[in-house]
């Protein structure tokens, strides 16, 4: 057989490895199809971030939370999916619950759903949130961080121990100086849920109560102006110039939105 022969035997010989190779990884190849498209509908959750966690229920939809805004009042959101892409968004986080949920959740032997928000927090904190939550969205405020013993900023959701407690971690120097030092380890007991639950519902009335009574003082100030400032007519009422009753609604006005920025606002 001359040379040229077996060139050309072995020439065919590699161009049918290859091309067999080829063959066999388009075969092997894996199909990859796209759900849904965040941001498809208004108020959908959005931007979902590379650490979130997708937790699948027992019910057998994908559960997690979307990052960068959407939901009802753009401060992130989480929602489930199922299989075949059909999205719920069950929870829209505000501000005193957390906002953005970075993390995505994780599934407890209880049935429900855990994760944290990297900022917000119950009384204007700005350092984050644990939550829970059931798979029809029901929510409930675990824990509000404080930059201080027990950190800030979380990002990860916490995960549940063979002991039942849930263990989680805070950022180190995620955000400059808001989150100092270099991270905490948290542990959150189940049992101690409840009363952490209803120290934060006392708070919340305290600081409900306290609204009311700074709006009827503002409100008392203003009456008390009106009297001041004006003529008494026969029905009761006080005959003010125009420009005093508009500087005086002003400041009425003015003074409710301060009692709203100190106490918040009654939902």
């Amino acid at each position: 057989m001359s040379c040229t022969r077996i060139w050309v035997y072995a020439a065919y010989l590699v161009a049918l490895l290859i091309s067999l190779l080829c063959a066999a990884l388009v075969t092997d190849a894996q199909t990859v199809t796209v759900l849904y498209n965040f941001g498809t509908a208004a108020g959908d959750p959005n931007q979902p971030f590379y650490s979130g966690i997708i937790a699948q229920g027992p019910d057998g939809n994908l559960y997690s939370g979307g990052y960068g805004g959407g939901g009802s009042s753009n401060g992130g959101a989480t929602f489930n999916i199922t299989p075949a892409g059909a999205l719920t968004t069950l929870f829209s986080f505000g501000g005193s619950d957390g906002t953005v949920p970075t993390g995505g959740l994780t599934l407890g032997t209880d049935g429900n759903f855990y994760g944290t928000a990297y900022s917000g927090g119950f009384g204007g904190a700005p350092y984050g949130t644990v939550f829970k939550m059931t798979p029809s969205g029901g929510f409930t405020l675990l824990h509000t961080f404080t930059d201080k013993a027990d950190g800030a900023l979380p990002v990860a959701p916490p995960v549940e121990g063979i002991d039942g407690n849930f263990y989680g971690t805070t950022c180190n120097l995620c955000n400059g100086p808001i989150a100092g030092g270099d991270g905490t380890i948290y542990k959150i007991i189940p049992k101690q849920l409840q009363s952490v639950q209803n120290k934060i519902a006392e708070e919340q009335s305290k600081r409900q109560t306290q609204l009311q009574v700074c709006i009827f003082q503002a409100e008392s100030k203003f009456q008390g102006g009106a009297e001041g400032n004006g003529k008494k007519r026969r029905d009761g009422s006080y005959d003010i110039p125009m420009a005093v009753m508009a500087e005086m609604e002003k400041q009425k006005r003015d003074a409710i939105e301060e009692c709203k920025v100190l106490y918040g606002k009654i939902n």
